[in-house]
């Protein structure tokens, strides 16, 4: 379900607020309405300052007389009439296009090769790169994604399972350095409370899932001997984990 509006919140008065969302899945539009409440006085133990409820306040079929007609701007049109004129403008485009069963619409020209999915258009050439194991782009390597995905020996999910693979190689090389390093720097007499100091510093720093994941990670180091191999494991998930965040 896709949400296509939202309005602005309304405040009828100092204690309560609203506003709706618009959401489309398929030819079906729904209105959820998204209130709060604020309790006004002194709260009891446990009671919260606002009350607030979301809930389905209509719904419409795209062609129902009943929508409101200013929503109608913002449907997605997923008809095949749609699909077919969007097919027409591309090929005055210049453009070839592809459209499969069970696959997004696929369009090349020149050098662009795009796929059309949930109403965006997105680039698969570094993923036609990484499949193929190319550098570059050339003419010849297009030519045989090309026919390899009309005589269905491609598909976009074998693009993207080769992606994660990628991925997941990555982060193995990546745990494998970090691995070495912390291994072989293993101090018995340092090493519990540097990697106490670090985990708490990142825990502080973080929320959520990401809290729950290194509090958890803390609790399992504590709760065993800190041998060089736990030591140089736990700092190699850490890094590659949370590298990005950090320095």
């Amino acid at each position: 379900m896709k949400l296509i509006y939202r309005t602005k919140i309304h405040r009828p008065n100092k204690y309560e607020r609203f506003h709706n969302e618009y959401y489309q899945k398929g030819d079906i539009i729904e209105k959820h309405t998204i209130s709060s409440t604020r309790v006004p006085g002194r709260l009891e133990k446990g009671e919260t300052r606002r009350n607030d409820c979301k809930y389905l306040s209509a719904s419409w079929h795209i062609q129902d007389p009943n929508m409101p007609q200013w929503l109608k701007q913002y449907i997605v049109n997923t008809s095949e009439t749609h699909t077919e004129d969007l097919i027409n403008e591309l090929q005055k485009d210049g453009y070839r296009v592809h459209a499969c069963d069970d696959e997004p619409l696929l369009i090349f020209k020149d050098k662009i090769v795009k796929v059309f999915i949930d109403q965006v258009w997105i680039d698969i050439i570094p993923l036609i790169k990484l499949y193929y194991n190319r550098k570059k782009v050339s003419d010849k390597l297009l030519e045989q994604f090309e026919k390899d995905w009309l005589d269905l020996n491609v598909s976009y999910q074998q693009l993207l399972d080769k992606q994660e693979e990628a991925n997941l190689l990555k982060k193995n090389e990546k745990y494998d350095k970090f691995y070495q390093k912390y291994y072989e720097s293993y101090d018995s007499e340092k090493a519990a409370g540097e990697l106490n100091r670090f985990l708490l510093g990142i825990i502080s720093n973080t929320k959520g899932t990401e809290k729950e994941y290194f509090s958890q990670l803390l609790e399992k180091v504590q709760k065993q001997d800190l041998t060089p191999e736990l030591y140089a494991d736990t700092f190699a998930k850490i890094f590659t984990r949370e590298r990005s965040k950090i320095r």
